[in-house]
């Protein structure tokens, strides 16, 4: 996750945040922290039908989500 503020600077702190499920029957993330580095960016691995919501953005905050080329596990 890359974030950045209205002028597209980088945003590094840190935020908490929310997990949740979308597709019944997988399991939601564990609620957590996030820390953005000098260059805006974070990471947090996500399987199929996860998801989190990020808490106390501020205004006019743009985010750009990356996913990794990663294979299915049988």
């Amino acid at each position: 996750v890359k974030l950045t503020d209205q002028t597209g600077a980088p945003i590094s702190e840190w935020f908490a945040y929310t997990g949740a499920s979308t597709v019944e029957g997988v399991t939601s993330p564990e609620s957590g922290m996030l820390t953005f580095n000098e260059d805006g960016q974070a990471t947090i691995q996500l399987s199929h039908g996860q998801s989190i919501t990020i808490i106390g953005l501020p205004e006019g905050a743009a985010y750009t989500v990356t996913e990794s080329d990663n294979e299915a596990i049988p």
